[in-house]
């Protein structure tokens, strides 16, 4: 008898020691979309030519729910399908499909802080700089 209320008292504590602890967080693992806070348009004036040819565009990244895109002068990098992961604070791994040449994965790695947003694609071309301050 006193082995079964000792193995019933155990199996009682461990259960509600089961129920008051919290839930595993799901931070490390991949989210759907893009985050709520990076979302809109960030962009910066650039110049080029020279003299009486010189002209002015502008470059930045767009990011919608399901899509970042890198535009500028020349043709646009461009992810469908997006999902991300949130390294640190200000910093985050946004991964997803090219689906203007190559249809393959990619990944971009953002810091953002507050209003000013920098990114580089860590795959597959391994730049080791990261792009110009882009603002909102």
């Amino acid at each position: 008898m006193r082995k079964i209320t000792k193995y019933a008292i155990t199996v009682a504590s461990a259960i509600s020691f089961m129920a008051i602890s919290p839930a595993p967080s799901n931070a490390a693992s991949w989210h759907y979309g893009t985050p709520k806070i990076l979302r809109g348009t960030y962009q910066r004036t650039q110049y080029a030519g020279s003299g009486k040819y010189r002209f002015k565009f502008q470059t930045g990244v767009r990011m919608t729910p399901t899509t970042f895109t890198g535009f500028g002068l020349g043709d646009p990098f461009a992810l469908n399908r997006v999902s991300y992961k949130q390294y640190g604070r200000y910093t985050y791994l946004i991964r997803g499909v090219e689906f203007m040449y190559s249809h393959k994965v990619n990944h971009v790695k953002i810091v953002a802080t507050h209003y000013k947003l920098k990114y580089r694609t860590t795959y597959p071309y391994n730049d080791k700089h990261y792009s110009k301050v882009y603002y909102r």
